[in-house]
């Protein structure tokens, strides 16, 4: 009975350190994309990064840059205004920006081509990808609304729908408006 349980130990503790291993590998090419894309570009923030910054005057230093990297987003929506398109793009860090972003048609379909349905579903944010922008406009959203719609009162003949709207003065969620410069696609 100690030689299983020995086993087991053994056979645990080497699948998670291959598993540890495979997952720094991963982060070790994501980090060498992402800083062979940051001297390409000439970028010196990325929005993963960036400071838990309370104001919007605080990225006065971001927006005067050249160009920015966003990882860890999702597309939101691409529309159409006034004959020109745009692409709407959540992301994630410390805190949380929602990017309009002029696109050109052109890298408007190398995306859709990119970001199959298909991967949307497996994942929808695009951890590994990299989107290269250039904000030219940041401002603190002054509010949220949450909603959520519960049961159906059969008594009303309707879903309860409860709905908050949060006030963002004490959260870091932001409105960059911009262009689209690129969009790299990292497969691991």
């Amino acid at each position: 009975m100690k030689n299983l349980i020995l086993i087991l130990i053994l056979i645990t503790s080497i699948s998670c350190s291959q598993s540890k291993e495979a997952i720094e590998g991963k982060e070790k090419i994501q980090l060498d994309v992402k800083n062979k894309i940051m001297e390409k570009y000439n970028v010196k923030y990325s929005f993963d990064t960036i400071e838990n910054f309370k104001y919007s005057i605080d990225f006065k230093d971001l927006i005067s840059t050249k160009n920015q990297i966003v990882s860890d987003f999702s597309i939101i929506d691409i529309y159409e205004k006034e004959n020109e398109y745009f692409l709407k793009v959540e992301a994630l860090s410390i805190n949380t920006f929602y990017f309009d972003l002029k696109i050109e048609e052109e890298e408007l379909n190398k995306i859709r081509k990119l970001t199959t349905w298909e991967e949307y579903k497996k994942n929808e944010y695009y951890r590994n990808d990299i989107l290269v922008v250039k904000v030219k406009n940041i401002k603190k959203i002054d509010f949220i609304i949450e909603g959520e719609i519960g049961e159906y009162d059969e008594y009303f003949e309707e879903y309860d729908v409860d709905l908050n709207m949060n006030s963002s003065l004490f959260n870091g969620t932001f409105l960059c408006k911009g262009e689209f410069i690129d969009y790299i696609k990292i497969d691991i």
